[in-house]
């Protein structure tokens, strides 16, 4: 009927609304992305993924949330980190290979996200990235990069091989807004939760 017709019309008008104005906003992202990292000297003209000081991370957080809220869009942060290493590691060896350990997530990191998406770094052992524009699918199939990727890396020690994992959390923002403590609260704890139940998972 000529109603349906130009109901399908008009819905095929508003996602393609939704679609341009997503875009437009992950473009303004990328731009804001790239000059504040040039701000504190990151160096986003030669990799846009790097990892940017928990100051720029937590106003770029809030920022998210404002927009997230106005909009209606979604947006999560994953809390990732290095799964407990095992008991036979000698103690000498365990600050060399956390610190290596480290190196290698922060650049599995930068190789499994978006430009617009943005990670900090709070310890050797644990990252936070925020992925503006994400809903709870994005960013679970985001995360399985991550892990699969730590998970693919061995490492040797002598006679000794260690196969290294991580926990992932994530903390997300679909409708009603939540403030930033609280979600990064959110994505910790279920991080926590992962890791306590033997870690290489992500829990949402």
């Amino acid at each position: 009927c000529v109603s349906c017709l130009v109901g399908s019309e008009m819905c095929i008008r508003d996602r393609l609304l939704f679609c341009v104005r997503s875009l437009l906003i992950m473009r303004r992202l990328y731009n804001e992305r790239k000059a504040s990292a040039a701000l504190i000297g990151e160096g986003a003209s030669e990799d846009a993924a790097a990892m940017v000081s928990l100051e720029i991370f937590h106003r770029f957080l809030d920022l998210e949330i404002r927009r997230a809220d106005r909009y209606g869009f979604p947006l999560t942060v994953l809390s990732i980190s290095i799964d407990p290493l095992p008991a036979e590691i000698p103690d000498a060896w365990k600050t060399t290979l956390e610190k290596q350990l480290g190196e290698a997530l922060s650049s599995a990191v930068r190789s499994c996200v978006r430009d617009i998406d943005l990670s900090s770094s709070l310890s050797m052992r644990e990252v936070l990235v925020l992925m503006p524009l994400t809903d709870a699918q994005g960013a679970r199939t985001a995360a399985e990069r991550i892990r699969a990727t730590i998970a693919s890396q061995p490492y040797h020690f002598g006679r000794a091989r260690l196969q290294p994992t991580v926990s992932i959390g994530l903390g997300i923002m679909h409708g009603d807004r939540i403030p930033s403590a609280q979600l990064l609260s959110s994505a910790q704890s279920r991080r926590m939760q992962a890791s306590h139940a033997g870690g290489n998972r992500i829990l949402s």
